[in-house]
């Protein structure tokens, strides 16, 4: 939820202001799940959908928003992994370091600064056209060179006149109809942007109510 409230509170000052950037740090394990993190597994594609969601809404109000998914980088916190995959396995962490190293193309980890020159990038006037997007930092990691195809094979399983929101036919009846479950519902179509300028103006409303305005020193 912190990605969520940061952006409540940011995206009121930049539509005052008339633009921003908003670029969310998720992983690879948002397109790729990472054995042994099921947190990470289950939460970075949440925070990869909001974004998207949110980039789209906020577009049209100069709001740039976008996502930066690193890989293995040399960081606290990948030492701290290998050293506890290590000591599970009854091996050394360099050893645990060579075994990750050896699926990255590059042959490397990354350096946290390597990811800062994509976060400066994104944050600058020459990523003015940059939005809605994740962006692996991986070294060639990830396995995704085939996304896309389920969407043409749906596309082209689509029966005639048939909604473009309902193009897998598994979500079809025997029928012919459309699973109650799988149909759009309201709460699904309001927009984030919406929610979060409602939930400033709640606020605002609450602070000029004299019975919850702080005692005066």
């Amino acid at each position: 939820m912190s990605t969520v409230l940061l952006c409540m509170e940011a995206v009121p000052h930049m539509r005052r202001v008339g633009g921003g950037r908003i670029i969310n740090i998720t992983s690879i394990s948002a397109k790729q799940p990472i054995a042994g993190l099921m947190l990470s597994n289950a939460l970075r594609p949440a925070v990869t959908g909001f974004s998207k969601t949110l980039a789209n809404e906020l577009a049209r109000d100069g709001i740039l928003v976008n996502c930066v998914a690193p890989g293995y980088t040399r960081t606290e916190r990948v030492v701290e992994l290998a050293e506890a995959t290590a000591a599970r396995e009854g091996v050394t962490a360099e050893s645990v370091e060579k075994r990750t190293v050896q699926n990255i193309p590059l042959g490397r980890m990354a350096e946290p600064s390597e990811l800062a020159d994509l976060i400066v990038y994104l944050a600058s006037d020459r990523g003015c056209y940059v939005t809605g997007t994740t962006i692996p930092v991986d070294g060639g990691y990830l396995r995704d060179c085939c996304k896309g195809r389920l969407g043409a094979i749906q596309a082209a399983a689509k029966l005639p006149g048939e909604p473009e929101e309902h193009g897998d036919v598994r979500d079809r009846k025997p029928d012919g109809g459309i699973n109650d479950c799988d149909a759009p519902r309201h709460g699904d179509t309001y927009p984030i942007s919406e929610a979060i300028e409602e939930k400033q103006v709640q606020r605002e409303d609450h602070a000029q109510d004299p019975e919850h305005r702080p005692p005066p020193r």
